[in-house]
């Protein structure tokens, strides 16, 4: 990475070597971390994850989004629902 250029990480993320600083800018939201925050923040998410994952209440499903599989936490459906 060269510096004073901020580098693109992939299409969500970004970093600011220069202010050590991620990027992170999701539909409208833009959220900063300093380095020394940063796996700190993905510990509790990763905490989080694995909790609704494991809930009895969610399952993992998977979506297109311009054309890429990607995977989806959603309600799990009432037996109703299925068919």
């Amino acid at each position: 990475m060269n510096p004073g250029h901020i580098a693109e990480i992939n299409d969500v993320v970004w970093l600011d070597p220069d202010s050590h600083t991620i990027f992170f800018h999701i539909d409208r939201i833009t959220v900063r971390f300093d380095v020394e925050e940063f796996l700190y923040f993905f510990d509790k998410i990763d905490d989080a994850k694995q909790v609704m994952i494991a809930h009895p209440d969610y399952v993992v499903g998977t979506a297109t989004v311009d054309g890429i599989e990607t995977e989806v936490l959603v309600p799990k459906p009432e037996p109703d629902d299925y068919s």
